[in-house]
């Protein structure tokens, strides 16, 4: 029993000293390996130079672009097939569909008016001939009536008139010769009468007799050369102007009634005319319409202006704008952008540049950019264009900081190059020759002064220094080091606040 107890107790010794040898063991290398981790990094000052860059986040596209738009301006553009995003195509190449039922029932219809406009003005063509003929014969009875009316009143006037005048005048003369005529053998009578030397009663009686027929006679002439004069005066007065006025209105009238037909002959001939033109002008419209559906009927069918890649959207939207989804049952407006094709054979860098940098950037300033996912590949270009204005970096939020829009252009050409990639922009603003310098690790800042520490035998020194131009690696130092000093890279829990 008490060699069973010595042997436990053997192996519990051994077993205590195993344990405390691998402690003390693990113990040396934890603090050997602490030491090598806590070993200062010196850098040696040297003179030379660096270059004072700016590091950017930019993207690449296409500098030109080929748009696949909507030119359809009638009713409703529904999609009703579309090819896939991302999809090799080449010129011509369907890309979008729109539905075209309306579009066909609308060229229907169209047709069917055209004919009929085109049989209505051809009844209007036969019309206006019939209208002429009719006008022909209005304004020639009309003329007809007006050159006897004329006629008429001329021949009064010319002839009528001064003959009736003339009889009238020719019937006093008449009636005054034949009183004069029974006024001498009246008188004749008398004077036989008192002349006779006869006493016989029977001659004395017959020779009365004829002074009471001749008295008679004068007296009939008498009455009738009054009445002679009587019916000139109503002539002259009365029956001849009235005769004048008859034929003078008549002729008025007939002309009045010409100028009536020749208006009316010209106002229908106008009215027909106009139906005509406005006939055509419809028809012209109705033609008109039937092209522009025609031509959407061709354009409801979006085709690939070039080869390349597709890709579905409208690039020109803002950027807060909620894309459209391209896919069937889509309403699209005419002129709305629904894809494009970049052209793969020249690119662009599109980035922007925070406000406090813009002085450093100038349009011609050399870049280099790079893709992290393609290797090999280490792009140049140069500062293009820089937006005159700065914008909010976040349109919508007014503490946003005010960036500038740069366009950098690029002659690099590779097939891996795509639109959308995104690329670090490291741009070179200056350029620091033989100076001394340190990289920015071995400065830094107390209480407004700046300091580095040195190497020195005593172990490291705090020193002042001045610094002039600096990049984001390295910082130029214009006093207090020397070529050939050891600087301390501070580690960040060695910075002194």
């Amino acid at each position: 029993m008490k060699k069973v107890f010595r042997w436990i107790l053997l192996v519990a010794f051994v077993c205590a000293l195993g344990w405390g040898g691998y402690a003390t063991y693990s113990s040396m290398s934890s603090s050997n390996q602490s030491d090598e981790q806590n070993l200062d990094r010196y850098y040696t000052v040297t003179s030379g130079g660096f270059n004072v860059t700016i590091l950017l986040d930019g993207t690449l596209d296409a500098i030109k672009h080929y748009d696949v738009r909507v030119d359809v301006r009638r009713y409703e553009r529904i999609i009703k097939w579309a090819v896939e995003d991302k999809t090799h195509v080449k010129k011509d190449d369907p890309i979008v569909i729109l539905d075209s039922d309306k579009f066909d029932t609308e060229a229907d219809r169209l047709r069917l008016e055209i004919e009929n406009l085109n049989k209505e003005l051809e009844l209007a063509i036969e019309d206006i001939r019939i209208t002429e003929a009719e006008n022909l014969s209005s304004v020639k009875e009309a003329a007809d009536k007006l050159k006897e009316s004329r006629k008429g009143y001329e021949r009064y006037r010319n002839l009528d008139a001064p003959k009736s005048r003339e009889d009238y005048l020719a019937d006093i003369a008449d009636a005054e010769n034949a009183l004069d005529e029974a006024e001498d053998a009246l008188e004749v009578a008398r004077q036989n009468r008192f002349s006779t030397e006869s006493q016989d009663a029977d001659t004395l009686a017959e020779l009365d007799d004829k002074i009471t027929a001749a008295e008679t006679t004068v007296a009939t002439k008498e009455s009738n050369l009054k009445s002679k004069k009587y019916e000139y005066r109503i002539f002259r007065q009365y029956d001849h102007p009235k005769k004048m006025r008859e034929l003078k209105d008549a002729l008025s009238k007939a002309k009045l009634e010409s100028r009536k037909s020749l208006v009316s002959a010209e106002a229908k001939d106008i009215k027909q005319e106009r139906n005509i033109i406005n006939l055509n002008k419809r028809l012209k419209a109705q033609i008109r319409d039937l092209e522009q559906v025609e031509k959407d009927i061709e354009n409801l069918t979006m085709r690939a202006p070039v080869d390349g890649i597709v890709t579905l959207g409208n690039r020109h939207r803002r950027h807060w704008q909620e894309p459209k989804e391209i896919k069937v049952g889509t309403t699209l407006s005419n002129n709305e952008n629904v894809a494009y094709i970049p052209d793969l054979s020249r690119f662009e860098v599109k980035l922007t540049l925070a406000e406090e940098f813009r002085s450093q950037v100038k349009v011609g300033l050399p870049v280099t950019f790079r893709n992290p996912s393609i290797e090999n590949l280490d792009m140049t270009g140069t500062v293009q264009e820089i937006s005159i204005m700065p914008h909010r970096l976040v349109d919508w939020d007014s503490s946003s900081p005010n960036v500038y829009d740069i366009v950098i252009s690029t002659e690099v050409q590779d097939p891996r190059m795509m639109p959308g990639m995104s690329v670090d922009v490291e741009m070179i603003v200056d350029q620091v020759n033989d100076v001394l310098f340190v990289p920015v690790e071995a400065v830094y800042n107390r209480e407004g002064q700046t300091y580095c520490k040195i190497k020195s035998t005593l172990g490291n020194e705090e020193k002042k220094i001045t610094v002039g131009r600096h990049s984001l690696s390295y910082v130029e130092i214009t006093e207090g080091l020397n070529e050939g000093d050891e600087v301390l890279l501070m580690r960040l829990k060695d910075v002194v606040p």
